[in-house]
């Protein structure tokens, strides 16, 4: 008979197995340091105008950021371009929905944040934040005006 020695096949089985244990505790790590936002909110500058302002981290594999819009909370899409991550932390945006009538008292719109990294691939960056529009009664006297009118 003829016996191969095992120990050989036993350190390229330990080694298989060390490796296999670094490269899940390196992916683990890389996904602890992913991107967090830390901060997500809106702050309404007038009745038509919200300052979307963000503050992440870190920004180590970013390329850039993107903001969406949605009246119903299911239906998203972009309000701009893309936002590059220049570095800064923090960063803001003005948003000026359109579409009042004039019989409204109020207008509700659900902001979303996006991550997108340097191959384009982006991820959902918070929580979607939800902003009402009040309209004063001036503005809504004048769309009921405008509307008898029409």
């Amino acid at each position: 008979m003829f016996y191969l020695p095992l120990q050989p096949f036993k350190d390229n089985i330990l080694t298989m197995k060390r490796l296999s244990l670094i490269l899940a505790i390196t992916l683990f790590a890389g996904l602890a340091l992913a991107t967090q936002v830390l901060v997500f909110r809106g702050v309404l500058l007038s009745e038509s105008a919200v300052d979307l302002q963000w503050t992440v981290d870190d920004e180590t594999g970013l390329s850039s950021f993107q903001l969406h819009r949605s009246a119903d909370g299911i239906t998203y899409e972009p309000i701009a371009a893309p936002i590059p991550a220049d570095g800064s932390l923090s960063y803001s945006h003005v948003d000026t929905p359109m579409g009042f009538t004039g019989d409204e008292t109020s207008r509700v719109y659900f902001y979303s944040l996006y991550l997108i990294d340097p191959q384009g691939q982006s991820q959902q960056g918070a929580d979607p934040i939800e902003i009402t529009f009040e309209i004063s009664g001036v503005a809504m006297t004048w769309g009921t005006l405008k509307a008898m009118f029409r």
